[in-house]
Formats: C-alpha cells, structure tokens, sequence
C-alpha cells in the first residue's frame, strides 16, 4: 500500500502546516485468538494482532525550503489488543440451530490510510466495537454455521464514514478429531484495518474434550491460529458443539 496526499501536519503541537505525506505499508498482520469456557454459556476471549514488515509516513519538504527531495521519515507501530464475550443462547439439538450472541472491544495502534491523524512522530491509536449473532446447524455430515455483525471504530468516526455489517458463512466437514472449515467473509477487522471478501480454509484439531486448535489460511495470503479452551467441571455434561464466534 502506497498513498502520497496533501494534508495539515501538527507542527511539534504549536501550529499546522499543509504538506504532501506518504504512506507506505508492507506489512503481514499475525492475529491471536484464545477462547476460555468460563460456564457452559459463557466464554471469555483474549486477542491480539500483530504485524511484521514496516509502516511509515513521509512528510516531504518539511522545512519549507522548495526541495521536495528532503524527506523526514516516520516508522509507524500496527498492533492491537482485543478482550471480548460470548453468551451461547442454546445449545446445538436435533433440528435446532446453535445461536450465540458476542462482543470485543479492540484497542492499539493502526494504519492511517485515511489522513486523518495529524501528529506523524506517533503511531495512530484507535479504539473499536464489534458484535454480533452467529449459528450453526448439522446437517447429516457437515456442520453449517454463519453471523451478521456490527463493527465501528474511532478511526471510521474520525474519517466520517458509517459502520461496517460484516457478513460471515461456511461449513465444516468432520472426520474423526480433524474437521475441515471453509469460510467466506465480508469483511474481518484486524488491528484497525479493514479486510473484505476473504475466503478461507483450514482444520480444526480436537486435542482434547474441552480443547480445540483451528488454523486457515486466507485468499488474502493470511493465516490465522486460535485455541478454543473449555473449563473443567466435575458435574459437567457432555459437550455440545456451540454456535461459532464470529471473525
């Protein structure tokens, strides 16, 4: 990603001056997803996605002397936090579906392709809000499941634009411990930035009762890892595939 704009630039926090910036970014985004059982409706989920490669702004000609040669550079930080929480309505039964509802809060810093922040010595914090409802139901071999979802950020505030209403389905195939997953999804937030119509495929590894690893990789060349641990309870009942957490 390349993009050269006008824009004011926040002169040491004392006045703005209007210059051409660059934005360049080359980067991989690496997120990190572990679900934990607190009851049998409840999970807690921690997150956080990071990023490898490089990010930085250009204000060229920033002491005003005619050469727009001289550049000053600005390495920028890509990375976020996430702490989020879903409620399983109902269990999967015969002829009825698994619903959750969930939500996450994210938190960090993320890539200003809008220009809208005006202080390039640092990175562009933001702060967003994603829910949403998923499902899934069997059907014989395969599993179908899918979630409509509401994402807003302090970064599409700030660039006046609407929410976004990602759309998630797929299907998983079982054999054995393994489960193959195929995924199509609209739109899926990470670190700020915002990936559309992305279609991914991968397993899922039931490592144990209460434990299971999933990995896929995406048409966008990305790959993502999650671990879904449940709690331990001596009264427990036998598990019951769950409704997904959506992106």
């Amino acid at each position: 990603m390349q993009i050269i704009q006008p824009m004011g630039i926040d002169i040491g926090g004392f006045f703005k001056e209007s210059h051409d910036v660059k934005l360049k970014s080359d980067i991989w985004l690496i997120p990190v997803r572990i679900g934990y059982g607190l009851s049998d409706r409840l999970d807690l989920q921690l997150g956080g996605t990071y990023s490898t490669g490089d990010t930085e702004k250009t204000i060229t000609d920033y002491y005003e002397i005619g050469d727009k040669s001289k550049e000053r550079v600005y390495s920028q930080v890509v990375l976020d936090g996430s702490l989020g929480m879903k409620y399983n309505i109902q269990r999967a039964k015969e002829r009825v579906p698994a619903l959750a509802f969930g939500g996450e809060l994210q938190m960090g810093y993320t890539v200003d392709d809008e220009f809208v922040d005006e202080s390039l010595e640092d990175s562009f914090p933001f702060m967003a809000v994603l829910i949403y409802m998923s499902g899934s139901y069997d059907i014989n071999v395969i599993s179908l499941h899918g979630g409509l979802g509401m994402f807003v950020s302090s970064k599409s505030v700030q660039s006046n634009k609407r929410f976004e209403l990602p759309l998630q389905f797929g299907l998983d195939v079982p054999f054995g411990a393994f489960s193959f997953v195929l995924d199509y999804t609209t739109f899926r937030p990470f670190s700020g930035v915002g990936l559309k119509n992305i279609v991914s495929g991968g397993f899922k590894y039931e490592i144990s009762s209460n434990t299971t690893l999933k990995a896929s990789a995406a048409s966008i060349g990305g790959f993502t890892l999650s671990i879904i641990v449940g709690g331990n309870k001596p009264d427990a009942p036998i598990s019951i595939p769950s409704a997904p957490s959506l992106f």
